[in-house]
C-alpha cells in the first residue's frame, strides 16, 4: 500500500499535462464541431437571383440579338449545386414545369428559366416558384414584378425551405 502513495513529481506533472491537454483537446473539438455545423448548413442553401430582361436569340456571329417585344422574368440558380425548377405560380395560376433543371451560374454562366412578362398592357404581376435541390428538399421564393416607366421591376424574396 505504501508504493501506491510513492509518487514522484515528475509523475504528478505528467498527469496534470495530460488532464490538461485531455480538456484543451475537449474544448477545442466542440469549437471545431460548431465550425463544421455552420459550413454544413452553408452548404446547404439554396439562392435564386430572381431578375427581369427581354429574351433573345443569338445570330450567326454569336451576338445576342434582343426582343424588345418579350420581356421575361429570368430565374438564375446562385447555389453551387444543381436545381430543379417543379413549377411556379403567375398571377393565380400554376404552371408546371416537369423538374426543369437549372444548373449553377458558376457551372453554366447563362444558364436560367424564363418566366413571360405580359405585354398586353398589365402593370404588375406576382409569383411563386417551387423548386427542388440535388438532395430533394423542397424550396420556394415568391415576389412581384411592377411595370415603372416602362421597365418591369422585379421584387423577389429569399429562398425559404419547405417543411417534410
Amino acid at each position: 500500500m505504501g508504493v501506491f502513495w510513492d509518487i514522484t513529481i515528475g509523475e504528478v506533472a505528467t498527469i496534470a499535462i495530460a488532464l490538461f491537454a485531455l480538456i484543451a483537446a475537449a474544448i477545442i473539438g466542440r469549437f471545431q464541431y460548431r465550425i463544421n455545423e455552420k459550413l454544413v448548413s452553408l452548404q446547404d442553401s439554396v439562392e435564386l437571383y430572381v431578375t427581369s430582361d427581354f429574351l433573345y436569340n443569338i445570330n450567326a456571329e454569336g451576338k445576342k440579338i434582343f426582343s424588345l417585344n418579350s420581356p421575361a422574368i429570368i430565374v438564375k440558380n446562385l447555389s453551387t449545386k444543381r436545381i430543379y425548377l417543379n413549377k411556379y405560380c403567375y398571377n393565380g395560376s400554376e404552371y408546371p414545369t416537369h423538374d426543369e433543371v437549372i444548373p449553377s451560374v458558376a457551372q453554366l454562366h447563362d444558364a436560367c428559366y424564363h418566366i413571360k412578362l405580359p405585354t398586353d398592357g398589365s402593370i404588375h404581376v406576382s409569383f411563386e416558384i417551387y423548386f427542388s435541390d440535388w438532395s430533394n428538399n423542397k424550396w420556394t421564393t415568391s415576389g412581384y414584378a411592377d411595370l415603372i416607366n416602362g421597365v418591369w421591376k422585379v421584387i423577389s424574396t429569399p429562398c425559404k425551405r419547405l417543411r417534410k
